[in-house]
C-alpha cells in the first residue's frame, strides 16, 4: 500500500514529504484571497506537499515577490526601477559622471567623451584617472604634466561590468538588438532570482534555448548581479525633448550620448524633459479617488515620507472642503537640503593633517601649527579658508598674518560668483583676500584679467595638492561670463530646492489640482525676510510660529512669483532690452 502510486507518487513519498516539504519565501501565502498574496499558479488546484511544484509556477511566484520589494521610477510614478546593472542603467551612469569630465577647465568635446566611452569603458571593468591620463596622451590631448583634468572625483565610480561580462560570454552577439534584448532580460532575471540558480536556468531555458549554447548558459546561470538603479527604462528611453543642436526629437540617454550634458541639465528649462514628465505623471492621478491607497501606493517614497506627504495632501484636501474650491496657488516651501547638514566623517582638522604632511616649507612647521588649533576652532570660516589657501591672499599670493586674520579692516571673505548674481555662500564659492584689494575688485564675473593671470599658477598648485576642489579652481580661471541660461538658473536656484518628500507632493498636488498654480519657495527665502525686517520667532511659547512661518512663505513666495513670473529667463531678457541690473 505505502509503495502504490497516485497522482504520480506513492503513499510513501507523500507522508516524507509532509515532513521536508518547506515553502520557498519567494512565494509567500499560499491563500490568493489574501491581500498579501503574490502567488501565481499553473493549475487551479488544491496544493499539497508533493504537488506544489506542478502546482505553483515558481519563476512569476519570485518575479512578483522581487517586484514587490523594488522601488518605482524616481520620476515616472507607475514605471518599475531598472537593475543596477542592466546595460542601460550602466550606461545611464558613466555618461552621467563622463558628461561633467573638464581638461583644463574646458569641457571636453563630444568626440572625444564618446571615444573615451568606446575605447576605455567597453574595455575596462575599471577606468582610473591614470588610464584615462594614458589614452589622452595617445590622442596628444595630454602634452604634459601641468594640464589639469577635473570634473571627477580621482578614478571613476561607474563601470560598464555587466557589459564586459556578457561580451566575454556572447562575443559580438551583444551589439545586436536581439542580443541587447537577450542580456537585459537576462539581467533582470539574474538580479530578480538572486541565490535560486535553479530558477534562473528554468527561466534563460525556457527563453533562449535555441539561442544559447548550454555552455553559455552555464555561464550566465553564474553571473552575479544585485541591487536596483534609480530610473526606469521608460524614463530613459521613451520620454522625449527637441535637441538644442539638430531640433530632432531625442530621448534622455541619446542627449546623453550626443551632448556633454549631465541629467540635471537635461532636466532643466533648457529642454521639455521635465514637462514630458508631468504630463506622463497626470494621466496616472486623472480618476483617482483621494485616499491613501490610491495616491501613494505606488509612489517610491519610504513609508515615513509617505506620511509626511499624506498629512500634508490631507490639509489641502480640508480646505478645499471648507472653501468649496480650489485654491489658486499652493505655496510650497523647499526645505534646507538634509544633506548640508550630515557631519563630516573626518573634521576639518584631520584632513588638513594629512593634506600638509606632504607641504614643505622653510622655516615653517605647518603640521605644529595646525595640531595647535582645534577642532571648532576650524569651523570659523576665515580659519578654514586660511589653510586652504597656505595663508596667502588668493587675489594677490601676499602673506596673510594670522595675528591679522580676524580684523575685519584688514581681510575680507569674498565671493567667487558675485552674491548679486546668486546666494552661494559654499566653501565652493568663497576666497580670503585683502580687504583693500576686494573693495577695488569689480561686482563681476569671470575674474578681473590681471587677477588670473597673475594667480593662476599659486591657483593650479592648491588644487594640485587637493587644497581647494575642482568646482572652486574652475570658477576661479572661468574666462567666459555668464550666459543667459545660467542667470536664469541662478534665479531658479534661489526660488527652488528640491528633495524628496517635497517633489512628490508637489508633482501630485499638480496632478489633483491642475487649475493651481504649484508656487515654490525657498526657506532661506523667509529666513533673510524674518532677519531683514526683524520678526522675531519664539518655539518655546506655543506652536503659533508654524502659522507665522506658512504666512511669510506665502508673502514671500508670492513677491519672487510675481517679480520673476514662471520663466526667469524671460525676466533676464526683459532687464537686459532695458539695460538695467539683472538682479
Amino acid at each position: 500500500m505505502l509503495k502504490e502510486k497516485k497522482d504520480g507518487k506513492t503513499l510513501s513519498e507523500k507522508i516524507i514529504s509532509v515532513f521536508t516539504f518547506r515553502i520557498p519565501y519567494y512565494v509567500g501565502p499560499l491563500n490568493q484571497n489574501s491581500d498579501r498574496a503574490w502567488l501565481v499558479k499553473n493549475k487551479d488546484e488544491k496544493i499539497y506537499p508533493w504537488n506544489f511544484e506542478e502546482i505553483v509556477n515558481l519563476e512569476e511566484s519570485a518575479e512578483k515577490f522581487i517586484q514587490n520589494l523594488t522601488n518605482k521610477c524616481t520620476y515616472l510614478v507607475l514605471e518599475d526601477v531598472l537593475p543596477k546593472s542592466s546595460i542601460l542603467y550602466s550606461k545611464f551612469m558613466v555618461l552621467n559622471e563622463l558628461n561633467n569630465l573638464k581638461i583644463d577647465g574646458e569641457a571636453i568635446s563630444v568626440d572625444l567623451k564618446q571615444k573615451i566611452y568606446l575605447n576605455l569603458f567597453q574595455k575596462y571593468k575599471k577606468v582610473t584617472l591614470k588610464k584615462l591620463k594614458g589614452y589622452l596622451k595617445s590622442e596628444n590631448i595630454l602634452i604634459d604634466t601641468s594640464t589639469q583634468i577635473t570634473g571627477i572625483d580621482g578614478d571613476f565610480k561607474s563601470s560598464l561590468g555587466s557589459y564586459l561580462d556578457f561580451y566575454n560570454i556572447l562575443g559580438d552577439k551583444v551589439k545586436t538588438d536581439f542580443g541587447k534584448k537577450l542580456i537585459e532580460n537576462c539581467i533582470l532575471w539574474i538580479t530578480l532570482y538572486t541565490g535560486e540558480k535553479k530558477l534562473l536556468k528554468n527561466k534563460i531555458i525556457a527563453n533562449y534555448k535555441g539561442e544559447l549554447s548550454e555552455e553559455e548558459i552555464k555561464k550566465i546561470v553564474n553571473l552575479k548581479y544585485k541591487d536596483w538603479g534609480r530610473l526606469s527604462y521608460a524614463f530613459l528611453e521613451e520620454i522625449q525633448s527637441a535637441s538644442l543642436e539638430t531640433g530632432e526629437l531625442r530621448n534622455i540617454i541619446q542627449m546623453m550620448w550626443e551632448t556633454n550634458n549631465n541629467l540635471m541639465e537635461l532636466l532643466s528649462s533648457n529642454y521639455q524633459f521635465l514637462s514630458e514628465i508631468e504630463k506622463r505623471n497626470s494621466v496616472v492621478a486623472i480618476g483617482k479617488e483621494f485616499n491613501y491607497e490610491t495616491i501613494l501606493g505606488d509612489s517610491y517614497a519610504s513609508p515615513s515620507v509617505k506620511r509626511m506627504i499624506w498629512q500634508s495632501l490631507s490639509v489641502v484636501d480640508e480646505i478645499k472642503k471648507i472653501m468649496k474650491k480650489a485654491p489658486k496657488k499652493i505655496f510650497i516651501e523647499m526645505a534646507r537640503q538634509e544633506d548640508m547638514k550630515k557631519e563630516r566623517k573626518e573634521s576639518r582638522k584631520s584632513t588638513f593633517l594629512t593634506l600638509y604632511k606632504s607641504i614643505k616649507e622653510e622655516g615653517r612647521d605647518w603640521i605644529k601649527e595646525i595640531e595647535n588649533w582645534s577642532d571648532s576652532e576650524f569651523r570659523s570660516k576665515k580659519l578654514y579658508l586660511y589653510y586652504t589657501q597656505m595663508g596667502k591672499c588668493m587675489y594677490t599670493g601676499e602673506k596673510i598674518s594670522l595675528d591679522q586674520l580676524f580684523n575685519k579692516n584688514i581681510y575680507d571673505i569674498d565671493h567667487i560668483y558675485p552674491r548679486s548674481k546668486t546666494k552661494d555662500d559654499s566653501i565652493e564659492n568663497i576666497v580670503l583676500v585683502k580687504r583693500n584689494i576686494n573693495a577695488k575688485k569689480t561686482d563681476e564675473y569671470p575674474l578681473e584679467r590681471n587677477i588670473q593671470q597673475k594667480q593662476h599658477d599659486f591657483w593650479k598648485m592648491l588644487h594640485s595638492k587637493k587644497l581647494i576642489g575642482d568646482k572652486k579652481y574652475e570658477r576661479l580661471t572661468r574666462t567666459t561670463e555668464f550666459t543667459d541660461e545660467e542667470l536664469s538658473d541662478f534665479i531658479a536656484r534661489q526660488l527652488v530646492e528640491t528633495r524628496q518628500s517635497t517633489k512628490i507632493v508637489a508633482d501630485i498636488l499638480k496632478n489633483l489640482f491642475p487649475e493651481t498654480k504649484i508656487v515654490y519657495v525657498k526657506a532661506n527665502l523667509t529666513s533673510d525676510f524674518r532677519k531683514n525686517f526683524k520678526i522675531l520667532k519664539s518655539r518655546d511659547i506655543n506652536d503659533y510660529h508654524h502659522a507665522h512661518d506658512a504666512y511669510l512663505n506665502i508673502v514671500t513666495g508670492n513677491v519672487y512669483n510675481i517679480k520673476f513670473t514662471d520663466n526667469p529667463r524671460n525676466f533676464i531678457k526683459d532687464k537686459k532690452l532695458e539695460g538695467k541690473n539683472i538682479i
